[in-house]
């Protein structure tokens, strides 16, 4: 898995008139096919008797993530390719933009329809929120009660996140961290005594 990645936090949508052609691009965070498919219907029935619906979309976090571009009845690689090289030069994972024109009566011509969708793309990814997403790590920690209410400020200042604090016979919470030598290691050095940390899951945050 990748250690980071950068996507949409959420949807964006604007619009941008070119050459009496209206262009309205919509960015959504993405994970799989069913998603895409459903934000694609979305938009065909928000933006009805729209000339082309073109849209590019890139998802999976791997070294073989999932791509796919389409056209839309525009020239063959004007528009899809165009999205998804604006998504990819961006070094975006999880997302889909989709660009639907209204066209205008006016013909831009291919070298200006591809620099077109490539501009309106970087413009929807430049404007909208994008995040940085990193690879954290859940563990289980176990303390005692005087270790616990020594230690808690240092716990919260050190550990990304901290969930699920359950006072039972002894203090059992869920730290999410980044690095689990350092926390580990410095946690031991102030209480003088081994930590186990129970790795429960990753995640992405």
């Amino acid at each position: 898995m990748k250690e980071q990645y950068f996507a949409p936090l959420d949807f964006y949508q604007q619009t941008y008139t070119i050459k009496k052609s209206d262009f309205i691009c919509l960015i959504y965070p993405v994970s799989n096919t069913e998603q895409v498919n459903h934000y694609l219907t979305v938009a065909k029935q928000n933006f009805k008797k729209a000339t082309h619906y073109t849209y590019a979309y890139q998802f999976g976090l791997s070294n073989l993530p999932t791509i796919k571009y389409n056209d839309d009845g525009e020239p063959n690689g004007s528009a899809g390719l165009q999205i998804f090289n604006a998504i990819k030069q961006n070094q975006l994972d999880n997302t889909l933009i989709i660009i639907i024109r209204y066209f205008g009566g006016i013909k831009l011509g291919l070298s200006h329809l591809r620099q077109a969708y490539h501009e309106l793309a970087n413009k929807i990814i430049k404007e909208a929120n994008i995040h940085q997403y990193h690879l954290y790590t859940k563990y289980q920690l176990k303390l005692s009660y005087s270790q616990f209410n020594k230690y808690q400020s240092w716990i919260q200042e050190n550990a990304y996140m901290v969930e699920n604090i359950q006072y039972l016979e002894d203090v059992n919470l869920t730290v999410v961290l980044d690095s689990e030598q350092y926390f580990q290691s410095q946690l031991k050095k102030l209480i003088n005594q081994t930590i186990n940390l129970n790795q429960i899951d990753t995640n992405y945050y």
